[in-house]
């Protein structure tokens, strides 16, 4: 995490190079090629990572008390048939339950999926909000089976894109990153900027109350013009303003900045796709969403076996007559230099910036985020999304583990 991004810089990739210099508010910066980036304390980030990735630790055999997730052996089954795994680090032995949800659990997945009101849903249950936030936990365990390690071998293309949900009643959001297999349109993973109270240096807590407007209705050069506009302005480079996300009294935990929720989200999403042998990566227009996935990927980006690119997708209102489609370059100068490629096809407008600088044979026309558009769209036309609102941060993000499970079901059908 904590080396430089810059592809090409004698310092890429290179943990405590002479070359750094740390500036304030954590920021570091590579005197080789002039660029910054976030100092991450390797020993909070991995506490971090075990106390949030408990509940998925069933897909990747992680040890419970370190987070190991290498060599750890089979050590047989408890008397409830829960798998019993030994930690090759701390030789610390765990189980890996599987447990089935009872029927009033299932009624309460049931009511959420239908879009009942939640006052309805406390009503008809016999619910306080302790026993429900406690019981909605249990059904976001239970829903994360949706994440799964991506076994296949050949190449792989994940699209990752950010959203926004209100909590409290307020105009408070929840910022939220999801990624999506473009192949077969699943939802591999959704992460959002929640974390526990004291987790966390403070210097991580998200206190703005600015947000980045950006109007989608324009041509993709003025998009892309007006976002490169927002970077430059930012205070620190790898950082958004997405507007007000404040906590009050009631709530636990506490809302941290989305560059840190992405390093654990592509380190988690490089653990899911281990096996994969080549990895393509169209990434939403976000300079920090491209660091944690450089830094998460940067031994494969090397061996060229990784290939990172910002993309934009538009749809039209109106189609093409014509299926052939017409290519255009934009050259920007900016923080990377950027050289842009804007391509209007039948059905739809795409622009995208190679990262990497890597030459590839795939048809970029693959490189869309209609995947995690699409996931993004369920979510908001979905009949539960009103209720959503109404919630806590917490229980806003088991609510979105639930309703990610019935989509992946959706899409199976």
């Amino acid at each position: 995490m904590n080396t430089c991004k810059t592809i090409g810089c004698p310092s890429f990739k290179i943990n405590k190079s002479r070359s750094y210099r740390l500036l304030k508010n954590d920021e570091v910066l590579c005197l080789e090629c002039g660029k910054s980036f976030y100092y991450i304390s390797n020993s909070e980030f991995n506490q971090y990572n075990i106390t949030h990735n408990k509940d998925i630790y069933h897909v990747l055999n992680s040890c419970h008390k370190c987070g190991n997730n290498e060599k750890n052996t089979n050590y047989g089954y408890t008397s409830n048939k829960s798998k019993r795994m030994k930690c090759s680090k701390c030789h610390t032995v765990f189980n890996i339950k599987n447990q089935p949800l009872n029927e009033k659990n299932n009624s309460i997945i049931n009511a959420i999926r239908k879009g009942d009101d939640i006052k309805k849903i406390k009503h008809h249950f016999s619910l306080c909000n302790k026993k429900l936030s406690r019981i909605l936990s249990v059904l976001s365990k239970y829903s994360k089976k949706y994440i799964n390690k991506h076994n296949k071998k050949s190449d792989t293309i994940i699209c990752t894109e950010t959203f926004n949900i209100p909590y409290n009643n307020s105009n408070n959001k929840l910022f939220f990153i999801v990624s999506s297999n473009n192949a077969t349109k699943k939802v591999m993973l959704v992460t959002n900027n929640l974390a526990n109270k004291g987790e966390l240096s403070s210097l991580w807590s998200y206190d703005s109350t600015k947000k980045e407007i950006i109007d989608n209705d324009k041509k993709l050069k003025t998009i892309i013009k007006e976002k490169e506009k927002y970077i430059s302005l930012r205070s620190a480079f790898y950082d958004v303003d997405y507007g007000t996300s404040s906590l009050n009294k009631r709530n636990s935990g506490t809302i941290i900045k989305p560059v840190y929720l992405a390093y654990r989200h592509f380190q988690l999403l490089k653990l899911l796709t281990k096996s994969c042998t080549s990895i393509t990566h169209s990434l939403c227009h976000e300079s920090f969403i491209y660091a944690a996935c450089i830094s998460s990927y940067s031994e494969l980006v090397t061996e060229k076996r990784c290939h990172i690119y910002y993309t934009y997708t538009l749809k039209k209102t109106q189609q093409s007559k014509t299926m052939s489609y017409k290519k255009t370059s934009l050259k920007l100068d900016n923080y990377w230099k950027d050289t842009w490629n804007i391509i209007e096809l039948h059905s739809y407008d795409l622009a995208i910036c190679n990262l990497t600088k890597s030459k590839t044979n795939m048809d970029i026309s693959n490189l869309t985020l209609f995947p995690c558009h699409d996931f993004v769209s369920f979510i908001k036309s979905h009949p539960f999304y009103s209720q959503l609102s109404k919630l806590s941060p917490r229980n806003v993000s088991c609510a979105i583990d639930i309703l990610t499970e019935q989509y992946n079901e959706n899409i199976l059908k």
